[in-house]
């Protein structure tokens, strides 16, 4: 007797495994070694990083104080690279300015002194 009962069916497509599960065919995963590296923080791979940079505090020029708000003026020298006057508002950094040579700077922040004082601003002893 010959297969006719099954002419109307088509034949079934053998399966496909995808790259994971061919993957862990031959390597299973391990999950102890993933559940430590994740509550165990010196199990984990870091990478050689230096530590984070610490900021040195600049030669500060003058302070200003309007409505209980402080501007303070600093002067810092990055050594090759020139000198940056930067403010700072409520002692957090508000902007700054980078100038070739230190006189520069400080024109600068003279300057701006000027302008802020003008607008009502009082300078702090």
């Amino acid at each position: 007797m010959t297969d006719r009962s099954k002419e109307g069916v088509a034949p079934a497509k053998p399966q496909v495994k995808t790259d994971r599960e061919h993957a862990t065919q031959f390597f299973p995963p391990c999950r102890t070694i993933r559940r430590a590296w994740r509550t165990n923080p010196s199990t984990r791979r870091t990478p050689n990083r230096p530590p984070p940079r610490v900021s040195r505090p600049g030669e500060p020029l003058w302070s200003l104080r309007k409505d209980g708000r402080q501007i303070t003026c600093e002067l810092r020298s990055h050594g090759e690279y020139g000198w940056e006057a930067q403010l700072f508002r409520d002692g957090g950094f508000y902007a700054g300015r980078r100038f070739d040579l230190r006189a520069q700077a400080v024109e600068h922040a003279e300057q701006t002194q000027q302008d802020l004082e003008r607008e009502g601003r009082t300078a702090l002893v």
